[in-house]
């Protein structure tokens, strides 16, 4: 029977896993289930580390619109990393999407207005360059 919280495989009159020493209670009851987790070709992905760095480059550029939406866009990723590590793959899936709508989004807000800054400098320090002359 495999656990039902990291997937192993153990025997079938296992009262506990053999990797992470959940008990097999339910597993009991139906010792041919699936397991819980993806396969090892579904993965996924939160968003987390995107969505910190998105929301910084945001908060540098733009402030208040970016940071906004960059801060929800962390939220979605930690929910979705709690349901992973729960085991809640659907609802993980649901929120990882949403949070990589999000990052993009924060994305979209933050790399036009560093852009912008930076052109904005580029152009005053060219004009200053040209003046002094």
């Amino acid at each position: 029977m495999y656990c039902q919280r990291c997937g192993s495989l153990n025997d079938d009159d296992a009262l506990f896993c053999n990797e992470c020493g959940a008990p097999c209670d339910d597993a009991l009851h139906n010792p041919f289930a699936a397991p819980a987790f993806p396969s090892t070709q579904e993965v996924v992905h939160d968003y987390l580390v995107p969505n910190i760095l998105a929301t910084i480059l945001a908060a540098c550029c733009l402030g208040v619109w970016g940071v906004t939406v960059g801060i929800i866009g962390i939220c979605f990723s930690s929910f979705a990393l709690e349901r992973k590590r729960k085991g809640d793959w659907e609802e993980a899936r649901a929120k990882a999407k949403t949070a990589k709508i999000l990052f993009f989004v924060t994305l979209g807000i933050g790399l036009p207005a560093l852009i912008c800054i930076l052109g904005i400098k580029g152009l005053l320090f060219f004009l200053q360059s040209k003046v002094s002359i």
